[in-house]
């Protein structure tokens, strides 16, 4: 069943965008592309057509998967092969054109926009969605919450509360190194140490396992990997862990879901990046374009995710007098 990425949610889309592919995506969107080839049949490209492998930060599989899935659906000469990678090897594959696009939580830092700069690259970005770095524990346990400063002590293993939170929580555990978690925990303690507590496994899907069997440990997610309740992949992870509220200011406490990403109410918020170097007509284009089209962000409302461009629908309210007896 899990092989089968989405059928369902797949499937139930598909009236919705077959009848609006056609006429507002393929119009208004893919017409800004011209026809490019680099030199051979095989070779040849458009916005809908060609090959095109790019990469992702894994903990961000499920909701690529789904439009990836999509795409393909409707463009059967188009072929997206997805490659799942922490982020350090991520953003080193854009910089070295191993890939020319890549989906991720960050943009590029001032060193790496100066390197692809000498290189005369200029990469098209656009933020397509919001996401929750979540903080799980044992379904089992009996805190339900953590305030961010209390998730700071934990990291660096010193601060006025450190005693009581470690009796708590034993470990604090990341899916692996050079993943998007560790990175974040890093940036909220600055050049401090991270604790001993502190520690890395293989996969987010390790780290999952590892909170269901260990009561004293909190784990570090990506919220994709719950968020979606018609993925058979999301709900057995989420049926084996609870995900901790989480409050900036120790009065209002916050669980990581769509409606707490609005306005950023939830402390952990991260912003999803589409970077292409690859444009003038390509399919990494053409597929930018399409997830940041009306259809790509109900993808990603959908799956559970908050997208960056929602769409409102307006509603006349025509007022008429009532005889009141």
């Amino acid at each position: 069943m899990c092989s089968m990425f989405r059928v369902s949610k797949i499937s139930a889309l598909t009236n919705y965008l077959r009848a609006s592919l056609c006429l507002r995506f393929s119009v208004s969107i893919f017409s800004l592309f011209l026809f490019f080839s680099c030199g051979s049949d095989e070779n040849k490209q458009a916005a809908t057509y060609g090959k095109c492998k790019f990469g992702s930060e894994k903990s961000l599989k499920y909701i690529v998967d789904a439009e990836v899935k999509t795409f393909e659906y409707f463009y059967n000469d188009a072929d997206l092969t997805a490659v799942y990678t922490n982020e350090r090897d991520l953003m080193q594959g854009f910089l070295n054109d191993t890939f020319k696009l890549v989906i991720s939580y960050r943009d590029f830092d001032s060193t790496e926009k100066k390197y692809l700069l000498s290189k005369k690259i200029t990469p098209y970005t656009t933020i397509i969605g919001l996401e929750g770095m979540t903080l799980i524990v044992n379904p089992e346990s009996a805190d339900t919450s953590i305030t961010v400063d209390q998730f700071i002590q934990l990291l660096k293993g010193s601060g006025d509360s450190i005693v009581p939170l470690q009796k708590k929580w034993k470990d604090i555990v990341f899916d692996e190194k050079g993943g998007a978690g560790l990175r974040y925990a890093d940036s909220l303690i600055g050049k401090q140490k991270l604790s001993e507590r502190c520690f890395t496994l293989n996969s987010q899907e390790e780290t999952i396992d590892f909170v269901a069997k260990n009561k004293n440990a909190i784990g570090v997610i990506s919220y994709d990997l719950i968020a979606d309740t018609e993925d058979p992949r999301a709900m057995a992870n989420k049926n084996k862990i609870r995900a901790l509220c989480v409050s900036a200011d120790g009065k209002e406490y916050f669980k990581p879901c769509q409606r707490n990403f609005v306005n950023w109410k939830y402390p952990f918020v991260r912003k999803i990046f589409m970077h292409t170097s690859d444009y003038n007509g390509s399919l990494a284009m053409g597929f930018v374009s399409y997830v940041s089209s009306d259809d790509g962000q109900l993808i990603i409302r959908r799956g559970g995710l908050l997208p960056a461009r929602l769409a409102w629908r307006d509603m006349n309210v025509v007022f008429e007098p009532m005889n009141v007896k």
